[in-house]
């Protein structure tokens, strides 16, 4: 792409040799030419050598690049080049599909250039960079334009101040918006608003315009200081939660959606690095049954979930976790893989039935013994214990008893709660009683895919949930009363829900189902224990009133006396949440019959087909942002209360998943995602812990999915463990105790050389309008845009922005972002209608006469320097030693002459008169003397006032998307776009010669030109 170009003009007039090596081994492995290459004679070569003063580059987004072994036969760019390229999907995206935001590839791009032509041209000038925004929603407050330009103007800035690349300059495109080929006007480029409605095309200067005018004054990045300190609360202090009012319908955390729903996917997805404090718990996760194995070894009783894996057909190919990841057996492989993760907690569960055989009675000893040597280990490896007391898997003895539904089995759950508090209390300091009460009451008492297996959806999962809450809080307050005061410990209960988005955040009734959809999953049992001991007022109304419906006497959900209430709220010392994935959910009425806690919500759910899918089901989508938005709704709700993430994960299938780059960026996306919730939005976040240390038995799915850091062999009955990328992956961010800036990431505070030249950029089709004014011939995208189904939305740049008649408004908004540069292009047509000097249109040249000289008045203009240096406001001043290289053909005559660049124009920016393209346009040799003839011209009729002057903007684009693609203007679709190449590079050079014999003539006082051929680049 920039080799094609630059190679031949810079290094030695041909081709670079790896260019002409892969066409022809193309060429060869095909039975017929594919990609026919054009080749210079010695004296093209000769003559294409050194047109160019220095380099410019464009440069929007970068690409990864795999190497491709396609026999294929096509002349497709990929193709012939022997690559494919792709984006990562972590990287945030734009109004254009292929611009994403990738920063640090501008910085490695212009080293890339300095190392490739450094010795050919010292100067690179960035004259084109910038993103487009949507033509819709708020396009005032670009704030994703403002944080792409600060990111790639500082990756310019490192550039330039750490790695000695020389850049003279950088330009935004655009100024305003305007017409934008193919996709028409739904893409914004501009620092300034147009309004196309307008007849007026009233301008109206956007928050990037404001940033960008800081920049400028600023001349970078001053240095800041920060004194700014993170807090280090200790994690073993509690305090009772104060009792709160019931929650609004919808609640008071409805202000997360209007802080966040209206975010631009730039805004949302824009990475954040930060650190956390030193007591942060970093962690891992698993569940007694799924890793434990030994279900009936040294004593243990069965469980609800041994009886349910034992009867065929109700997990996937009848999995059990009779043997599991065998960490009954493997205590010390799981200690070495805690200690190799580096983590300083661990979350697991103990299971109640290896503890109490039959649920009470008399302890096992060898159950409790294996427990002790874990915990042990544990704190001997510097990992503190996060224990679970319940984790699905009850004593099968006491679900013989009616289980949960059985008083008495919370009487049970207390006396196993106390007797872990007396053994392992000493050790342990933070307990969790429940594990996702929630699924334990819909899964195992609604849907039935859990044990026991009851199907019951419109009661069930309420009278259970009712007992769980009692259950919780008669174990809180056994630990409150008996132990706290010694063992100094804190409890809560891990609680689960999604995140869900409104389908319209601007129909209340949307985002009241999306908050009834958090109160009747999280709020179920958070807003007992965190707000007042009583169910969430939507919930309790939502019931009732299905129920009063239904035909029924009393509500569905249960109550709670004055007693209990007061006996359950502040039964929480922190809260503990886990996440995976985000719904969308919208109002619907559902049918009342048959009663389900499901249809009681009333809402739909759906997903957005872009977001990531993973293997546990479809619509378990991996979506980030859900992680933060979820993290301040529970902050909105419940207040400053200590939060722990204690399960988030990615779902894989089982074949060896040992390269989980999906895994990968799951959580180097959810984990920043929760570092925005502390550092940006002051969420009071403690502790993450990641589904899991390893692979398990994952219920009713047995082992269909792997969410583990590390691999385990189920075929194998050693049950081998083995480290996945992710837990190295995690490692780094544990050691970092945070996400860290790479020295390629950090942002630097520094600034640029008082001269350098900070600009902006148009060009004549996109902006002026005034297509058939005043003489002006029609250009090829005259042709092209009037041609139906070439533009995306059917519009033309007939009238554009209007600049053609706007100079004095276009020449204000320049003035006020105080750029010291401005690039637009001339339209050939309008100087030349029919391309040829046969007929000059003098209002067109007039025009640019009057442009060129009103942006000189206004200030962009050099003003004489002191011997102290340029003021900032005005001066943009060059030695000329320091922009042209040795061999350059000014070189030598310019000596030590001061140059001043303001005004750089464009004379070819994609518009070919129409008349010229009828007799073959860039394919037909007489175009050299016409284009010429036509910058001749120019630098006759302007040159005594423009001194940077560019020959083709994007010569790649004119080639490959106009000759090769057929996207862009003409429109032609041949077998290969080489040829077109060797007429561009040839064509431009006797505007190069022409303009330096005119400066020599009589261009020499007071500012002598220079010449710029315009690249782009991706990296």
């Amino acid at each position: 792409m920039l080799g094609w170009f630059a190679h031949p003009i810079l290094l030695n007039g041909d081709y670079p040799e790896v260019l002409k090596t892969q066409v022809n081994q193309k060429n060869t492995q095909c039975p017929s030419i594919v990609a026919p290459l054009p080749t210079f004679t010695e004296a093209e070569k000769n003559y294409i050598l050194g047109t160019a003063d220095f380099i410019g580059i464009s440069h929007y987004t970068s690409r990864l690049v795999n190497v491709s072994s396609s026999s294929v036969c096509e002349s497709s760019y990929e193709n012939i080049g022997g690559f494919t390229t792709h984006v990562d999907p972590s990287w945030p995206t734009t109004a254009s599909p292929w611009i994403s935001v990738v920063p640090w590839g501008l910085r490695r791009l212009l080293n890339f250039v300095k190392e490739e032509y450094g010795k050919a041209v010292v100067s690179i000038f960035i004259t084109g960079n910038g993103m487009p925004t949507s033509s819709t929603g708020d396009v005032f407050n670009d704030t994703a334009r403002v944080q792409y330009l600060t990111s790639y103007i500082n990756e310019a800035l490192k550039a330039f101040s750490s790695d000695g690349v020389g850049i003279r300059s950088y330009i935004v495109r655009s100024l305003l918006d305007g017409f934008e080929g193919p996709e028409g006007y739904s893409q914004r480029f501009g620092l300034h608003h147009v309004d196309f409605q307008n007849a007026n095309r009233q301008r109206t200067p956007k928050a990037s315009a404001y940033s960008y005018s800081t920049i400028i004054a600023n001349n970078g990045f001053p240095s800041l200081k920060t004194d700014k300190k993170f807090s280090s609360a200790k994690w073993l202090q509690s305090r009772k939660l104060a009792s709160q009012p019931a929650s609004e319908v919808p609640s008071k955390a409805k202000v997360v959606w209007e802080k966040f729903s209206g975010q631009t996917a730039f805004e949302r997805d824009m990475y954040h690095y930060s650190a956390v404090s030193e007591d942060f718990k970093w962690g891992v996760s698993t569940s007694a049954y799924q890793v434990e194995g030994a279900w009936d070894e040294d004593g243990k009783g069965p469980s609800i979930w041994d009886t349910f894996t034992h009867v065929p057909g109700n997990t996937f190919e009848n999995g059990t976790g009779d043997i599991a990841s065998d960490s009954y057996h493997q205590l010390d492989a799981d200690l070495y893989m805690l200690r190799g993760l580096g983590v300083n907690s661990y979350r697991f569960s103990i299971s109640w039935s290896r503890i109490f055989p039959t649920g009470q009675g008399t302890p096992n000893d060898k159950g409790v013994d294996y427990y002790n040597r874990l915990i042990d280990g544990l704190l001997a490896s510097n990992i503190s214990p996060m224990v679970t007391l319940y984790h699905f898997d009850l004593p099968q003895a006491l679900q013989d008893l009616g289980g949960w539904e059985n008083d008495a089995v919370i009487n049970a759950f207390n006396d196993y709660a106390d007797f872990c508090f007396r053994t392992f209390g000493d050790r342990v300091k933070f307990w969790m009683t429940f594990h996702q009460p929630y699924t334990i009451a819909t899964a195992g008492y609604g849907t039935g895919i859990h044990p026991p297996a009851v199907k019951d959806p419109g009661y069930a999962p309420y009278r259970i949930g009712h007992n769980l809450l009692r259950a919780h809080a008669r174990v809180y307050h056994t630990y409150d009363d008996n132990y706290r005061g010694n063992q100094q410990g804190v409890i809560s209960l891990s609680l689960n829900t999604n995140w869900v988005e409104p389908k319209d955040r601007t129909d209340p009734k949307d985002i009241e189902a999306a908050d009834r959809y958090l109160q009747f999953t999280l709020g179920w049992f958070a807003h007992p224990i965190f707000i007042n001991g009583d169910y969430p007022e939507a919930m309790k109304w939502q019931v009732a009133n299905k129920s009063e419906l239904q035909g029924l006497l009393s509500s569905r959900l249960p109550t709670f006396t004055d007693e209990e209430k007061t006996y359950i709220q502040g039964t929480a010392d922190v809260f503990c949440i886990n996440i995976y994935t985000t719904k969308i959910v919208q109002q619907k009425i559902v049918s009342l019959h048959p009663p389900s806690f499901s249809s009681d919500i009333d809402i739909v759910e759906s997903f957005d087909d872009s977001w990531p899918t993973t293997a546990f089901y479809d619509v378990y989508r991996a979506v980030a942002w859900g992680m933060r938005r979820l993290l301040n709704w529970v902050k909105e709700e419940y207040g400053d209360v200590p939060i722990y993430v204690t399960e988030t994960g990615l779902s894989m299938d089982s074949n060896p998943d040992f390269d989980d780059i999906a895994r990968i960026e799951y959580y180097k996306t959810y984990i920043d995602e929760a570092l925005k919730a502390h550092s940006l939005d002051s969420v009071n976040l403690k502790g993450y812990c990641a589904w899991s240390l390893m692979d398990t038995f994952e219920w009713d799915q047995g082992y269909r999915l792997r969410f583990g850091l590390h691999h385990v062999d189920f075929n194998n009955p050693n049950r081998p463990r083995t480290a996945k990328r992710t837990a190295i992956y995690y490692t780094e961010v544990i050691r970092n105790n945070g996400i860290l800036q790479s020295r390629d990431d950090y942002f630097l505070y520094d600034e640029l050389r008082p001269d350098f030249a900070w600009g902006v950029s148009s060009s004549s089709y996109q902006i002026e309008g005034a297509w058939r004014a005043d003489g002006k011939g029609i250009s090829i995208w005259d042709q092209f845009s009037h041609t139906e189904s070439k533009i995306s939305d059917g519009t033309t740049g007939d009238v554009a922005c209007g600049s053609y008649y706007r100079i004095d408004e276009d020449v204000e908004m320049l003035k006020s972002l105080k750029v010291t540069h401005y690039r637009f292009s001339i339209s050939w047509p309008r100087v030349l209608p029919d391309g040829t000097k046969n007929v000059v249109n003098e209002p067109g040249v007039s025009y640019y006469s009057r442009l060129i000289d009103t942006l000189l008045n206004a200030g962009i203009t050099p003003q004489p320097c002191s011997d102290r240096g340029c003021r900032r406001d005005c001066l943009f001043k060059l030695n000329v030693c320091n922009v042209l290289s040795p061999s350059s053909s000014l070189y030598h005559n310019l000596a030590v002459r001061q140059i001043y660049l303001y005004i750089q124009v464009t004379m070819y920016h994609w518009d070919l008169p129409q008349a010229l393209q009828n007799v073959g346009g860039w394919e037909n040799e007489t175009i050299v003397e016409r284009f010429r003839d036509y910058s001749e011209l120019l630098f006759q009729r302007l040159g005594d006032r423009v001194k940077f002057w560019i020959t083709l903007n994007e010569p790649y684009i004119i080639a490959h998307l106009g000759y090769g693609e057929a996207v862009f203007a003409p429109g032609k679709c041949y077998e290969t776009i080489y040829h077109n190449s060797l007429d561009l590079l040839i064509y431009a050079g006797p505007a190069h010669w022409t303009q330096a014999a005119l400066w020599e003539g009589q261009q020499i006082e007071p500012r002598p030109p220079l010449l710029l051929f315009y690249l782009p680049s991706s990296f």
